[in-house]
């Protein structure tokens, strides 16, 4: 079953986009959701289930509707379509990785993450203003995974036993005191997850990828806005611990 409806706004749905003013033939269920979000209104009343008691509320034409955009995902239970095009430059370079017999593939695809989505039932507040801050601020979050990968590995060497890294050799695949351009150069961002935990109203960002010193388990940064909450290995529990408050008699 379809129903016709149109659109108040623009509205992203995958790679296409559904514009404003425009009347759309949807599956029924996804035409309930998008007049339930405020963003259209049936074409035929009839199609309302509510018997036209339940009147939509515009939405701002400039906010985005994540749920809307929100689609089935590959990894995660849903994923939105996004082009960051800044978390689609780091990738391994071919010098920094053990030989391989299969015949060598293009390491820059160019589309970003493969995929960014979350395991709950879709975006909430929390998750949507994660996706805006993602989406406004991509140069800060670029610039903070590059700098968290760099102190992860430097504090990864710093744990010794990789004297028998060969080939081709942990000077070169983790030089010491390794810099955000260096680290570009040595990891691959592959998914980034709006996690189901979040501070302060915004959820946390988990920018998982490859690494050129760890191919079994990579890495994953973990983000709550502009504050770095650690870098550990893919698959890593992690806690987001609180500062401490300090003492009426601890110095400042």
């Amino acid at each position: 079953m379809k129903k016709t409806v149109k659109f108040l706004i623009a509205v992203p749905a995958g790679k296409n986009i559904f514009h404003g003013n425009r009347e759309y033939e949807l599956p029924a269920k996804r035409a309930d959701v998008y007049v339930r979000n405020g963003v259209a209104v049936y074409v035929d009343p009839k199609d309302d289930p509510t018997g036209g008691k339940a009147k939509p509320t515009p939405r701002d034409p400039s906010a985005r509707d994540w749920n809307a955009a929100a689609i089935p995902g590959d990894t995660y239970n849903w994923q939105v379509k996004l082009k960051l095009p800044l978390l689609a430059r780091p990738y391994i370079r071919e010098d920094f990785t053990e030989p391989s017999e299969e015949e060598p593939g293009d390491p820059r695809s160019g589309s970003g993450p493969e995929e960014v989505g979350g395991y709950d039932d879709g975006p909430g507040p929390e998750q949507e203003r994660a996706l805006d801050y993602l989406v406004e601020n991509e140069a800060a979050v670029y610039a903070n995974v590059l700098r968290a990968v760099a102190d992860y590995a430097d504090e990864v060497r710093s744990y010794g036993g990789w004297e028998a890294f060969d080939p081709p050799g942990v000077d070169i695949v983790m030089p010491q005191g390794m810099t955000p351009k260096q680290a570009a150069e040595r990891i691959e961002i592959t998914r980034i997850a709006i996690s189901e935990r979040s501070r302060d109203g915004m959820a946390y960002l988990e920018i998982a990828g490859e690494c050129a010193w760890d191919p079994d388990h990579g890495f994953e940064v973990v983000l709550n806005g502009d504050r770095i909450v650690g870098t550990y290995q893919q698959g890593t529990g992690w806690v987001d611990r609180p500062p401490r408050k300090r003492s009426r008699n601890q110095p400042k």
